[in-house]
């Protein structure tokens, strides 16, 4: 029935609809049965509102209707509800007539996480005509759906209905979906100021959160333990699920001889084991018809007689339990915090194990957990706020913390990144500032990074940052400085005359630009530079006390030098038409100085090194022969550099045997030797080659293949002794070596085996002789061509 009704003004606009909807419901249930009655149709004017209202009864009680509908037109009103006067009739009209509007959902069974889902709104107007100004929007919870993010995994369009006139069908289209997109979708359609609204109600079945206590375990050989797992729901009315145990990836029974487990009420499995022998690994496999979910755990077994171990101890509010060397124990977060600790029980060089730092980069606090959560809608096309309004949210978050948990900084880094992805090149202003206060908060804080990927990470986020951005920008804090610039009529200047820097800079580069850098100007014979070329330099004040005191650097040989970080690490980078250079380049060079700690008089055995790398990193990332150092003063270096990268002077230790005097002399003797060799081959060479010419056999041949293989292996030997080879021919060299090597070997055992075919008097074959130098030899062969290149 469609109603014109004036509404009641102590009922909010957003509310109208439900409470109408009521309303009605309960005045007609007093005349009639009724299955059902609901609004599926609502549009709300200035001074009245139109609906229509779907009510579902008995071909019984349709007079009992039409009388009351009667009565509602000439008193005027429906119970405290008046009617818009002159008052039409109130038409009564079939239920198959309405059964096509609303909204449905494809599929109509139950959706599962990662799946794709449809909602198709239908509706239809008085005329066709009117059909051209309609517009549909979707809601979900009362909000926006925004459709046209490029993460949502989102689309919407309208398509007529062919089966009916005049109805047309708006499609919300959903990919990979997740808990967050269960809710309330409502649609709405607007058409020449009147509006229709449907909603539906969607729910998507999550895998259950299952976890085990405890989350890692250490026991000796022959003790007795208890775990328990416990699983938690997304959506309340989910049906029990049912649990079983694996051991290393086998099916448990019920019970064994030394497993067994039962359920617990009401979400719940606990498993005893008896007597382990060996380290196990343990699975609870949380499942009901439709979704399941597994967690393991490790149960570590140790001879407490051969194995010490790490003590239990309580650190950082949390109790750490005894714990095997070479593996980490796991805990619940502190209050406050969702997720999982780690902390590594490792043994030192004495043999001794040791605890390590707590690492806390798995757990969220709950404030961060809030703001992730607001994000992830706006991922998905929900716009609660703004992505800037997220990033100021974790700025205020490190305002607010004194102190931040070993690796926490981590985390914030993460969430960090994913926003930015999400905002990718409409980075404004805001977003910088935003961006590198937060980066100055977690600088600024000790044991906010705590290992390599995490320092790096907070590397790769400065650097994206530093390369979207495409005007010039400098901004300088307390621990980094930030200077994006465009060259003059020389090229690249750091520091910029007219710009601020804080005391701790003294950081100093120059960068020229060839002439292909630059441009002819209209109409003038000089060159102005190239603006489309941009330049990022990024200086920080203790990035270092990040990294270890002291590392080591693998040299080429293989040889480890150990250094220590003297002074400011800095990150340059060129763009030229938004592009980064990231190769060696042979026309620009980046020019630096340097100002840092001069050695004392323990280290007249370190030397002052330039060293680039494209991160500052805990191993062997940092190149020293690379870049040009030049000692300008004790404390002042100036290094220049061919690439792009991230640059620090190094206080490097030389290896001993640099220094030594018999490297030299030991490889003149390796190299008299070589030389000796290949004169008494060569000699044995001639002399078997005219052997040959009198008298052909296999045997002599086998001989002359030898000498050759160890001629030409020992020249082999010379050539790479008489000087450094370039790292591009390493494996040439090598695999030519180990061919001839393998080759003078096999003419041996080709001799040997040859003699035993005479001796044991095999059949008479032919060319039997020639068959086994042919496989002996060229085995060895295909071998090395096969490991050195393989296909």
């Amino acid at each position: 029935m469609k109603l014109k009704m004036i509404p009641p003004s102590n009922v909010k606009g957003n509310q109208m609809k439900t409470y109408l909807e009521t309303h009605l419901a309960r005045v007609l249930r007093e005349a009639a049965s009724l299955e059902e009655a609901h609004v599926i149709d609502f549009q709300s004017q200035t001074h009245h509102v139109r609906l229509t209202l779907q009510v579902a009864a008995g071909r019984k009680d349709e007079r009992r209707l039409r009388s009351i509908t009667s009565k509602w037109v000439e008193r005027g009103h429906v119970g405290n509800i008046s009617l818009v006067q002159p008052t039409p009739a109130i038409l009564l009209t079939p239920l198959t007539s309405f059964s096509h509007q609303g909204i449905t959902v494809h599929p109509t069974s139950q959706i599962h996480a990662s799946e794709d889902f449809a909602l198709s709104c239908t509706t239809s107007f008085a005329n066709s005509d009117a059909v051209s100004a309609a517009s549909f929007r979707w809601f979900k919870d009362d909000l926006f759906i925004n459709v046209t993010a490029p993460t949502s995994g989102k689309s919407a369009h309208v398509i007529e209905d062919d089966a009916a006139r005049d109805q047309y069908v708006s499609q919300l289209n959903i990919k990979n979906a997740s808990p967050l997109d269960q809710g309330t979708f409502t649609c709405q359609a607007i058409e020449s100021g009147h509006q229709r609204c449907y909603t539906r109600r969607v729910e998507v079945r999550a895998p259950p959160r299952v976890w085990i206590e405890p989350m890692s375990l250490t026991v000796r050989k022959g003790e007795n333990f208890t775990i328990k797992c416990f699983s938690a729901s997304t959506n309340p009315n989910d049906a029990k699920y049912t649990y079983s145990w694996t051991k290393n990836k086998e099916l448990l029974p019920i019970k064994t001889d030394t497993e067994h487990y039962e359920v617990l009420f009401p979400m719940g499995s606990i498993l005893q084991v008896s007597t382990i022998s060996k380290s196990t690994m343990f699975s609870c496999l949380v499942q009901d018809s439709a979704v399941w979910a597994e967690q393991s755990i490790l149960v570590n077994v140790i001879d407490s007689e051969l194995i010490k171990t790490c003590a239990g101890e309580r650190h950082l509010k949390l109790l750490w339990p005894e714990t095997a060397p070479g593996t980490e124990s796991l805990q619940e977060c502190p209050v406050g915090y969702a997720g999982v600790a780690r902390r590594a029980c490792n043994l030192r060089e004495t043999g001794h194990p040791v605890w390590y730092l707590p690492d806390f980069a798995g757990c969220h606090s709950d404030r961060m957990e809030a703001l992730n959560l607001q994000f992830q809608k706006v991922r998905l096309g929900y716009a609660a706020t703004r992505p800037l309004d997220v990033l100021r949210g974790y700025r205020r978050y490190l305002n607010g913390n004194r102190t931040l948990l070993p690796g926490e900084g981590y985390t914030v880094l993460q969430l960090v990144n994913d926003v930015v992805h999400y905002i990718n090149n409409s980075i404004s202003g805001d977003v910088y500032d935003t961006v590198f206060d937060i980066v100055e908060g977690i600088l600024q804080r000790k044991l906010s990074l705590i290992n390599e990927t995490q320092v790096m990470l907070l590397q790769e986020v400065v650097k994206r940052q530093s390369l979207a951005f495409q005007s010039t920008f400098h901004r300088t804090l307390n621990t980094i400085d930030v200077t994006l610039t465009r060259p003059d009529k020389t090229g690249f200047h750091v520091p910029q005359s007219g710009l601020r820097y804080p005391g701790w800079f003294s950081y100093k580069l120059h960068l020229a630009l060839p002439r292909h850098y630059f441009a002819a100007a209209a109409g003038v014979g000089a060159a102005s530079p190239n603006k489309s070329a941009t330049l990022a330099a990024v200086v920080y004040r203790n990035l270092s006390a990040f990294l270890p005191l002291r590392s080591a650097i693998r040299l080429k040989d293989g040889i480890e030098m150990d250094y220590e970080v003297i002074s400011n690490i800095v990150g340059c980078w060129l763009t030229f038409n938004g592009s980064e250079l990231r190769e060696n380049l042979t026309d620009i060079l980046y020019t630096m100085e340097f100002q840092h700690p001069g050695k004392n008089a323990s280290q007249d055995a370190w030397n002052v090194q330039c060293a680039v790398a494209d991160y500052a990193s805990y191993g062997y990332a940092w190149n020293t022969q690379t870049c040009i150092t030049r000692l300008l003063e004790a404390t002042r270096t100036r290094c220049i550099c061919p690439r792009s990268g991230t640059y620090a002077v190094l206080l490097t230790m030389k290896p001993s045997f640099i220094d030594s005097e018999e490297a030299p002399s030991r490889q003149l003797v390796i190299l008299v030797g070589c030389a000796s060799c290949s004169l008494l081959n060569a000699i044995a060479v001639v002399i078997l080659v005219c052997y040959w010419l009198r008298r052909r056999s296999c045997l002599v041949f086998l001989k002359l293949q030898c000498c050759l293989s160890l001629l030409a292996s020992m020249l082999v030997f010379i050539y790479a002794l008489w000087d450094d080879l370039p790292p591009a021919l390493f494996l040439t060299v090598m695999s030519i070596l180990e061919s001839f090597l393998l080759t003078g070997l096999s003419s041996q055992l080709s001799n040997l085996l040859i003699i035993y075919s005479e001796l044991v008097q095999l059949p008479r074959m032919r060319s039997v002789k020639q068959t086994v130098v042919l496989i002996i030899t060229g085995a060895p062969m295909i071998a090395v061509l096969v490991i050195t290149w393989p296909i």
